[in-house]
């Protein structure tokens, strides 16, 4: 291309050019390179990102595999790896125009997560179950899942029962989404342990009674905390295993303590032993000192005391004197056989640490004669008491004869001489045995009646019976009639003193008669005067008159007759008695309604005109109703088509008799006008009055009506025409 000098004609020249070559070879400084890629497994897809080292102008594309050829590479991203089998090397190229292809590579590599797996442990005290721990965790310098995936299932598949250790190990299942060669994982198991189980035998204090057999030892397995140490019972399984006794060591047979010598001895299998700690602990063993008594004497003794023992160190009670017969003695106190010392009857020997031996001390007994009432009544002339009487001597009874309210005097009674009943007089002998002997005396009770009085009833007294002396006696009911007056029980004191017993009750006879009066509550009564027939309060289910208060005898009190309009009172029904019975009454009275021709009344213009009597009819309003809906059924029928045509042609007419449907009005209007002129609804109710023959008649006015103005159907012009034809 060139352009010519201004002044520079072209016409003037002829210009040919010869084109020359211009050539640009490609240069071989471009170079293309990406950064190795080493990632640990996370889920996630990594690639290489190559660049070029003239960016202008210049395409990347890369490959999975090698090629020296550029088409080769058709990826415009590097491919990637997530998993740890897909780390690959990536192979790419750089083109460029002006450049000679550049080729690269560079690696991806993926490596596995590395899982330290910590099993729970634990520890128990050997109980004859397996010892088992469920559960893991992550270890402080472990990696942990990427998101989303995880063990399917884990399972502690440690166990252990006896005494020892094992490690608690661990089975997984990987989740569906997580592979295993993208994780290194490795297991720290937990330890289980089952220590020795600790159980103290201890065996229990013992001791036996001076001169006696050494008893059976016992032992106790206490658990819980002690001194320091935590104790357990012995397994019910291993204990068919397992033989415990308490031995004694020494001999010794003296009273006293001696401690330590109860020891317990465990004996078992190897393999219990294996898995417990038994500890021991001995116990004290104690020889308690016994107290012999001796009668001292040759005689027979009955009720004499056995040998005691008590426990050493503890206060003894010395047996006292009762139960204890020596005909004619009495025993009074013991005397220590080593010391001499005197110790009282029932005393004690303050914290007894020897054997004792007691000799019985005696006296010649004397004895009392006691004289016993037998009752706690008040009793005159009761024999005094005698007293210092010796066995065996001859004794006369008192001659006196005791007296009691309500008794006679029979006997004295007595089983303190041979031990059989024994009955006396007064001044009889008998011979005084080896006891106090008390004589009782024995009494015959007397009769007393018991009245029963009607206190103003009618029966006047009546005898209850005759009662013994502090016998149980019943309270009668009542025997009396009195009208008017209801019982309420009785009175002991007097006739107007108030109720004090009711039938039923029970009294123990003094010795006495006892009187009842029989109390009275007076009752009152009403009078009810009821009328029927009529209407309001007169149609019985109300009350007319009520007297209230009466009692039985007053005059019966009577009310005025009854009075109402358009009815007469028939007078009551029920005989009035002149006085008041023993009883309420009710007394019923009748109405009968009746026709009686009245003069006109001049009637308020806000009341019904010519409603008359004290009754509206049924009838009448039906037939108001019945008129009034023709009325509007014949208007209603008016509406519509007369004409149904088709093709032009009427193919049926109806005929609607206009006229007649509408002086269906009047007699519909005038029932209604009628009915609101001549009734009152606020009246009683019955079926007709004099006014339904009106209501009759307008009704039979308004059916002809009816039935002239129903609709009856013309003859169509179709059929006319039809007919026209046929007849040419």
């Amino acid at each position: 291309a060139y352009t010519l000098l201004a002044g520079t004609s072209a016409d003037n020249y002829t210009i040919a050019v010869t084109e020359g070559t211009l050539t640009v070879t490609p240069s071989n400084l471009l170079t293309v390179a990406a950064s190795d890629v080493t990632e640990q497994y996370d889920g996630n897809a990594y690639g290489v990102s190559a660049s070029a080292n003239v960016p202008s102008g210049t395409t990347i594309r890369y490959s999975e595999t090698y090629s020296s050829d550029p088409a080769a590479y058709t990826l415009e991203t590097s491919p990637t790896a997530t998993h740890v089998s897909e780390s690959r090397t990536v192979y790419f190229v750089a083109v460029n125009d002006n450049y000679e292809p550049a080729f690269g590579e560079a690696a991806i590599t993926i490596t596995p997560r590395t899982l330290v797996i910590n099993t729970f442990g634990a520890t128990k005290v050997y109980d004859g179950t397996p010892l088992t721990a469920s559960g893991w965790s992550f270890g402080i310098a472990s990696d942990v899942f990427a998101p989303g995936e995880g063990f399917a299932s884990t399972a502690n598949i440690g166990t252990i029962t006896n005494v020892g250790a094992v490690d608690n190990s661990f089975l997984y299942m990987l989740a569906a989404n997580t592979r295993s060669e993208d994780y290194s994982i490795s297991v720290l198991p937990g330890t289980l342990s089952v220590t020795p189980r600790t159980v103290l035998v201890a065996a229990i204090d013992a001791g036996k009674n001076y001169g006696s057999a050494d008893p059976a030892f016992g032992y106790t397995v206490p658990t819980g905390t002690i001194e320091g140490v935590t104790y357990y019972p012995i397994l019910t399984a291993d204990l068919a295993d397992i033989a415990i006794s308490v031995n004694r060591i020494g001999s010794d047979s003296d009273v006293g303590k001696y401690e330590d010598v109860l020891i317990p001895d465990v004996l078992t299998t190897p393999e219990v032993l294996a898995n417990y700690a038994f500890s021991t602990r001995p116990a004290d063993f104690t020889i308690h000192p016994q107290i012999v008594y001796n009668s001292d004497t040759t005689d027979a003794v009955e009720g004499f005391p056995e040998t005691q023992w008590f426990d050493l160190g503890t206060d003894a009670s010395v047996a006292s004197a009762t139960g204890v017969r020596r005909s004619g003695y009495r025993l009074i106190g013991w005397e220590d056989a080593s010391s001499s010392e005197p110790i009282a009857l029932g005393g004690t020997i303050p914290a007894i640490g020897r054997n004792y031996v007691l000799n019985a001390v005696w006296e010649i007994a004397l004895y009392d004669v006691i004289y016993d009432a037998g009752t706690l009544d008040e009793i005159s002339y009761l024999p005094a008491n005698t007293t210092g009487k010796a066995y065996g001597t001859a004794q006369n009874v008192s001659g006196n004869v005791p007296r009691r309210s309500g008794y006679d005097f029979l006997y004295w009674t007595t089983a303190s001489i041979d031990g059989t009943e024994t009955q006396l007089n007064p001044g009889a002998v008998f011979t005084m045995p080896d006891n106090d002997l008390t004589l009782t005396a024995v009494w015959d009770p007397r009769s007393s009646p018991v009245y029963y009085h009607a206190n103003g009833a009618e029966g006047g007294t009546v005898e209850g019976g005759r009662f013994f002396t502090d016998s149980i006696v019943s309270v009668s009911g009542n025997m009396f009639a009195r009208p008017g007056y209801r019982f309420i029980g009785w009175s002991e004191r007097s006739a107007t003193a108030g109720v004090s017993s009711q039938p039923g009750n029970t009294f123990q006879m003094p010795a006495r008669q006892v009187n009842f009066y029989a109390q009275w509550e007076q009752l009152f009564y009403t009078v009810t005067y009821i009328v029927s027939g009529g209407t309001g309060e007169f149609d019985g289910s109300a009350t007319y008159a009520s007297y209230t208060g009466l009692g039985y005898g007053d005059s019966v009190p009577r009310p005025q007759d009854p009075a109402l309009e358009g009815y007469a009172f028939e007078g009551w029904t029920t005989q009035i008695p002149l006085t008041m019975p023993d009883e309420d009454l009710v007394i019923y009275g009748t109405m009968r309604m009746q026709s009686v021709f009245r003069e006109p009344e001049l009637i308020p213009e806000e009341e019904t005109p010519l409603a008359g009597g004290p009754v509206w009819a049924l009838l009448n309003l039906i037939l108001t109703i019945a008129t009034a809906l023709a009325s509007i059924l014949m208007l209603l029928g008016l509406i519509g088509k007369k004409k149904e045509e088709e093709d032009g042609v009427v193919i049926r007419e109806t005929k609607k008799h206009g006229f007649a449907r509408v002086l269906t009005l009047l007699p519909g209007i005038g029932a209604i006008i009628a009915f609101i002129l001549t009734e009152n609804m606020r009246n009683p109710m019955v079926f007709t009055d004099r006014w339904t023959l009106l209501m009759i008649i307008i009704a039979l006015v308004q059916l002809i009506l009816v039935l002239f103005g129903i609709k009856k159907d013309k003859e169509p012009e179709a059929k006319k025409m039809e007919e026209a034809l046929e007849s040419k």
